[in-house]
């Protein structure tokens, strides 16, 4: 990723999952880097300390930012809020308008499996919708976008790991109990976040969406996994409905992936770097 010491990098919700994942990944490639969050903070990336500023489009368009890489968003537990589609729209606003900026030659910015699901199945719900207008706006920019549309990853820097499968097994094995609450069987692809950051950068300057992909795991199948790995046992609730699945069957990430010479890690290598 050396090509990222000749830009001036715009970093949306730095401080958040991925953009932390983002800026670990980079660190020793970017040039001058400008991070926004909800609020100014301090905060950590890996070892390394960063500052970050509220949004300001104006301040953003003096540093003059060439490429804009947008993590920012609500997560799905934050839908209770009477505010949370016009919150969402709004962060999706501060992506259009920076990429809107004359300095800027192109973004990425995460989107959700979500935004597949069926606007009539049980499963569509207002962080759905914002996704899938999260999409259409990113689609739009007047800079190309690089759409990540994310269903299962995983990555080390994840702080509310209870919301995350993989995380919350690994955290559960370490008290040797680790119970699948799981009422149907449930299917995940799984990838690496950092992985699939390196991935979505060599695709910078164009408009395309690029699914997650993986491995297809069972979620009793995952926590057998990491029990074998940390000598624990494996609880479940009683299957009583039938299965279900979240993934894309889209490989194009893995291929890229090869033809950057970018090494993939398998599930067993994603759960190791969070035990």
């Amino acid at each position: 990723m050396r090509f990222l010491d000749k830009e001036r990098t715009l970093v949306l919700g730095a401080t958040g999952w991925f953009g932390r994942e983002f800026l670990d990944v980079t660190e020793a490639d970017r040039g001058e880097t400008y991070c926004v969050s909800s609020r100014p903070r301090d905060f950590m990336a890996g070892t390394v300390p960063y500052e970050s500023v509220a949004y300001d489009i104006n301040e953003i368009e003096a540093f003059a930012p060439t490429l804009v890489i947008d993590c920012a968003g609500l997560n799905r537990d934050r839908q209770y809020k009477t505010t949370f589609l016009d919150e969402c729209f709004s962060i999706s606003m501060d992506y259009v308008l920076a990429m809107s900026l004359p300095s800027v030659r192109a973004g990425m910015t995460f989107s959700s499996g979500a935004a597949m699901f069926d606007p009539v199945g049980k499963d569509f719900d207002a962080y759905s919708a914002s996704k899938v207008l999260h999409e259409r706006l990113a689609s739009e920019t007047r800079a190309p976008s690089v759409i990540m549309r994310s269903y299962a990853v995983s990555g080390r820097l994840c702080e509310h790991r209870e919301g995350y499968a993989l995380s919350s097994f690994v955290d559960m094995s370490k008290k040797k109990r680790i119970r699948v609450k799981a009422y149907r069987p449930t299917w995940r692809r799984y990838m690496a976040i950092d992985d699939y950051i390196k991935v979505g950068l060599t695709q910078l300057g164009k408009r395309k969406v690029l699914d997650s992909s993986g491995w297809w795991i069972e979620m009793g199948q995952l926590a057998q996994m990491i029990a074998d790995k940390t000598d624990s046992k494996v609880t479940r609730v009683e299957i009583t409905e039938g299965p279900t699945s979240y993934g894309s069957n889209n490989q194009e990430v893995l291929r890229i992936a090869a033809e950057h010479g970018i090494k993939v890690k398998n599930l067993d290598e994603q759960i190791d770097a969070l035990l």
